[in-house]
């Protein structure tokens, strides 16, 4: 075989040089096991290592699968996709020369979709510069999260595999040219809440050294924030669904190891209510509050006293202008979940806030709805209203939150830079693909995803040229992107080097200063000080998240 060889503790690997879309070429390695598959007896449990393999190992396609999954994105037939044989993580490198910055992307999805394959997000751009790039595949849904609040099933396994994969980084990035005492793990929702996660629990201590959230924290998800709201029926829901009604968790385990791996995808539906998405703001898996039936808890104590951990860690976090939109996709015209929110919005609020002192809450919501909602109904006139609302409930506040936490408690080498992505341009993004162009134009969930990666299955829809011409404002956002992130990376700092895309300073907050670098057509720093979404967050910020 040709190609570049690099070894690692299990092997020798080949891999290929792959020629980007924005005439760059790098090399690549695929398909690398961190774990075994997690198959048979090991469905459920904890990733063991990969074992090693003689001769050289062809890593010039991706191997396994991706994590089983319910395909929910681009056109239909929406099946099940994927397998269970899916520990595997992919490594990109500029030059196999020592001491480049490593940079870990752990993929978004709600824990129940998504992949690090090229399939999805292909890294083409990120490989402009000059990292070591690696994206780790995961288990999801029921095989990542289940958890029976028993010992059998603790949950937080997909949790492990990250761990496991970033251990495995320490290992063998050098021989990638990566330098092991400069990594950066990042991610995009769930991955967000999951890199914050990741920044706060003891397990990942020296795993890592920045950090950069883009659109998710774990404040964000209810039974983190408050354990009480935990719900240990999923499993037993889906079990029963499939014909095994018992309550002991070892038998109803037993069951589940034996139903095959699809079905238990097909039953992500059933899992929760409309009113349990849609007002509670419920996920049907994802990390846990484990103490109570582990011996080897990823969450030994609840959130609230970890909240320091992350003082060391320089870190970027940031949202787009209008988040919610993304989850209103294809709902523009439903009457009827206008009507759910309309009717139920203080239980909506209530559920997301997590107040700690509800005495307080008729003054909040007599706020909200003359600040948000501007005192009128929920309904097709006044959506912009309630994307405002959700936007902040869902994204925005609990970034405020971290932001204001860090401020206090950061030492001087791990300083917080915050960003908003406010860039409206021609790329294809989740919110304006998957399900085909939506009414509403704005900057939702995730769609600078859209230029940091070269998001494959989007662009094979489309006809001509498929990446922006060099002088678009398209391509001038993607290097500035790229190169911002690059350079925080590399240097603690998104933009110790100016140049003619990154023309502005991103300075970081401080206490007398609430900086945010506005992405836009164009890189403006702003000031979140005085803004009037801020002062009615600090109004009640002592009583949010339970925190």
């Amino acid at each position: 075989m040709d190609g570049p060889q690099v070894t690692v503790e299990e092997g020798i690997l080949q891999g290929s040089v792959i020629r980007g879309y924005l005439d760059n070429s790098y090399i690549g390695f695929k398909g690398i096991p961190y774990a075994e598959p997690p198959l048979g007896s090991l469905r459920f449990k904890e990733p063991q290592p990969a074992r090693k393999w003689s001769g050289v190992r062809d890593a010039t396609e991706y191997a396994g699968d991706i994590a089983m999954q319910l395909k929910t994105y681009g056109p239909p037939p929406y099946e099940v996709l994927g397998s269970e044989d899916c520990l595997y993580l992919n490594v990109f490198s500029q030059k196999l020369e020592k001491n480049r910055p490593v940079m870990f992307f752990i993929h978004g999805g709600g824990f129940v979709e998504g992949s690090a394959r090229g399939n999805i997000y292909r890294e083409d751009y990120m490989m402009t510069q000059d990292i070591v790039y690696v994206g780790v595949n995961y288990r999801l849904g029921p095989f990542g999260f289940l958890n029976l609040g028993h010992e059998v099933a603790p949950g937080n396994q997909g949790i492990r595999d990250i761990l496991l994969a970033l251990k495995w980084v320490q290992k063998n990035i050098r021989s990638f040219g990566g330098d092991p005492n400069n990594v950066t793990i990042f991610g995009n929702s769930s991955g967000s809440m999951t890199t914050h996660f990741l920044t706060l629990i003891p397990a990942s201590k020296g795993l890592f050294h920045k950090a950069i959230l883009q659109s998710g924290s774990s404040f964000g998800m209810s039974n983190l924030v408050n354990p009480k709201r935990t719900d240990f029926k999923n499993g037993f829901k889906i079990a029963s669904n499939l014909g095994c009604d018992s309550e002991n968790p070892v038998e109803v385990l037993e069951f589940l190891r034996t139903v095959p791996g699809h079905k238990l995808i097909d039953m992500e539906g059933n899992i929760l209510t409309r009113w349990e998405r849609v007002i509670c703001g419920k996920f049907e898996y994802g990390p846990v509050y484990d103490a109570y039936f582990t011996r080897d808890p990823i969450l030994p104590v609840p959130l609230k006293y970890l909240l320091n951990n992350d003082a060391n860690i320089p870190m970027i976090i940031g949202h787009t202008s209008d988040e919610s939109l993304l989850f209103f996709t294809d709902q523009f015209d439903d009457v009827s979940l206008l009507h759910m929110y309309d009717k139920y919005i203080e239980d909506c609020v209530k559920n997301h806030l997590l107040l700690k002192d509800q005495t307080r809450f008729d003054d909040i919501m007599e706020d909200i709805r003359r600040f948000y909602l501007k005192d009128k109904p929920i309904n097709k006139e006044n959506w912009w209203n309630l994307i405002g609302l959700m936007s902040d409930m869902l994204m925005i506040n609990p970034n405020r939150k971290i932001i204001d936490l860090r401020n206090k408690h950061c030492t001087r080498n791990a300083p917080t830079y915050v960003f908003n992505f406010s860039y409206l341009g021609n790329q294809s993004t989740f919110y304006q693909f998957d399900h085909g162009p939506q009414p509403l134009k704005g900057v939702a969930h995730a769609d600078e995803l859209s230029y940091m990666f070269y998001l494959t299955y989007m662009k094979e829809n489309i006809e001509g040229d498929v990446y922006p011409e060099k002088e678009s404002s398209d391509r001038k956002t993607i290097e500035r992107l790229v190169r911002m992130w690059y350079n925080f990376a590399a240097f603690g700092n998104p933009t110790e080097k100016l140049d003619n895309y990154v023309t502005t300073e991103w300075k970081p907050i401080d206490q007398n200063n609430l900086y945010y670098l506005d992405i836009g057509e164009n890189l403006n720093l702003k000031d979140d000080k005085n803004s009037e979404n801020r002062k009615l967050y600090e109004k009640y910020r002592d009583i949010y998240f339970n925190l």
